[in-house]
């Protein structure tokens, strides 16, 4: 048998015999004549077992066509470097190489054999695809943010003027009916806007008491969206008593990927439950994870009729680089980052066959405290929210300006506006008396709402900001806004919430140091 690669030509073969690419060496029919040890390594097949026979046993069926025409133009003379193809491994696992053929030719530089160069790149080309969809999952981060600010700038418009309209309406008018449906519309799109938000931007905002049920339920619309028209998805809640204490945009990231990989396994049509329960985790209970200590837990189970998944698949279900897409997809990353988020908010998480098919993904969080409440905005009183300091509104939206800046006003307020940061500092510099107060959008061209902060410090050591965003999670947090002498509303926010705000604030009290 004619052999490419003979080991008696010394140094050339000792680079074959040791490389760590897989070199094998072909007749211009596709016969394989030599098999190095990278080869049967990378292939599962020794070269007894490869000698001999033709070299498509290694290639996907459906690429064989492909494959012989590749071998027929290097016989006729051509070059093929570097080009990515599918190979199939003695176990029947698949593998992407950077595939390499050329032809070794006579004296007169005729073709007389082929050899094939393959090298092992499917890790490669996984890590490449995961950092092209972390970029496509940025971009779309911060599209998703620039579009839920501009929403929830015009929601907070929508909200002030029909508070103004309700203001000049008596009570028990007919008409306030209509207004309170348009004020609970404006704030649905917001809610929209933020779990949009939550799954893009994939950033912990820090953690509170949390519903789940209320939580899965202003979710609802959104996740019906996310699987085909033809899965019915149905919530089934516990009593509204399941709370937990978490990140809620980090929850929400979990539930989303949660149904994503449900949506998956169902394909065009089926069924996923989601469900929500309090247990309380024993040394009887034999239904929870290993491992799980005892006490008092919220459980949340998606429940999807798909096909189900085989014991093997289940036990590397988490591991970051498994995937049961034939294209690589996202399943097995988007697990192994929902176990992560779980394991890092103390829960446990675990998949296991649903009855009578399909797969139950089990997550179950430690129960808030039963004194612990939700977080919010700062309790308001009835105590009047009127006042006479003079305030600095800074809103580059004009509807949005508009709205604060009457309102305000309508307090008693005295009121300068400024369209961005360096037009307040202008204003602010005119201004001969004393500002008392700034209420300013965070995200505004040329000087932001913290860089105003900073220059405005400066020359009111006394004065009170209260910062104002559409951006409820990615990029503007509500915790690193909240200080001594600063509060954060976020938008959309009604009359009365900016009025109630805006008085707690300026009443707050001073340190002796410099305020």
């Amino acid at each position: 048998m004619t052999r490419a690669f003979e080991p008696g030509h010394g140094s050339l073969a000792a680079i074959v015999e040791s490389s760590a690419d897989a070199i094998i060496g072909l007749t211009l029919s596709g016969i394989v004549t030599s098999w190095n040890p990278s080869a049967e390594r990378l292939y599962g097949y020794s070269a007894a077992e490869m000698l001999g026979e033709r070299s498509l046993r290694i290639v996907p069926p459906e690429l064989h066509n492909v494959e012989q025409r590749l071998i027929d133009k290097v016989a006729e003379g051509a070059r093929i470097d570097s080009l990515d193809t599918s190979r199939l491994r003695r176990d029947g696992g698949r593998l992407i190489v950077s595939l390499s053929l050329f032809p070794i030719t006579d004296g007169e530089q005729r073709p007389i054999a082929i050899a094939a160069i393959e090298r092992d790149v499917t890790n490669h080309r996984a890590l490449e695809a995961q950092l092209l969809q972390a970029k496509r999952m940025e971009a779309v981060g911060r599209l998703a943010g620039g579009v839920a600010q501009e929403f929830n700038n015009i929601n907070t418009a929508i909200l002030g003027f029909v508070d103004f309209v309700a203001q000049r309406l008596p009570q028990g008018d007919a008409s306030r009916s209509d207004l309170d449906a348009i004020a609970e519309q404006a704030m649905r799109g917001s809610r929209l806007a933020r779990h949009l938000l939550a799954f893009s931007a994939r950033k912990a905002q820090g953690t509170h008491s949390v519903s789940v049920d209320e939580l899965l339920r202003s979710m609802e619309p959104l996740l019906q969206r996310l699987v085909s028209e033809r899965v019915w998805l149905t919530l089934d809640l516990a009593d509204g008593g399941a709370r937990v204490h978490a990140d809620e945009s980090q929850l929400e990231l979990v539930i989303f990927e949660l149904v994503i990989n449900g949506s998956d396994a169902i394909g065009d049509r089926g069924t996923m439950t989601l469900s929500t329960q309090r247990r309380v985790v024993d040394d009887t209970d034999m239904s929870s994870p290993p491992g799980v200590p005892t006490g008092h837990y919220v459980e949340i189970v998606v429940r999807d009729s798909g096909a189900g998944m085989s014991a093997a698949t289940r036990a590397l279900a988490f591991h970051p680089f498994y995937t049961t897409k034939a294209d690589g997809g996202h399943i097995g990353l988007g697990l192994a980052m929902v176990y992560g988020i779980v394991h890092q908010l103390g829960g446990y998480l675990s998949v296991s066959e649903a009855s009578p098919s399909g797969t139950d993904v089990q997550v179950l969080l430690p129960a808030a405290s039963a004194g612990e409440s939700e977080r919010g905005a700062p309790a308001t009183s009835a105590h009047d929210v009127r006042g006479n300091e003079t305030v600095l509104v800074v809103e580059d939206e004009d509807a949005v300006r508009a709205v604060v800046t009457r309102a305000l006003r309508a307090n008693g307020y005295e009121v300068v506006e400024a369209k961005n940061g360096e037009d307040a500092l202008v204003v602010a510099g005119d201004y001969a008396a004393p500002i008392h107060l700034v209420v300013s959008d965070v995200i505004m061209p040329h000087m932001d709402g913290r860089t105003l902060f900073e220059h405005l410090c400066g020359w009111y050591p006394g004065i009170r900001f209260l910062f104002i965003s559409g951006y409820t999670r990615g990029m503007v947090t509500r915790d690193e806004f909240k200080g001594e002498a600063t509060e954060f509303l976020a938008k959309p926010f009604t009359v009365e919430q900016l009025g109630t705000t805006v008085r707690q604030l300026l009443d707050r009290p001073r340190r002796e140091r410099g305020e």
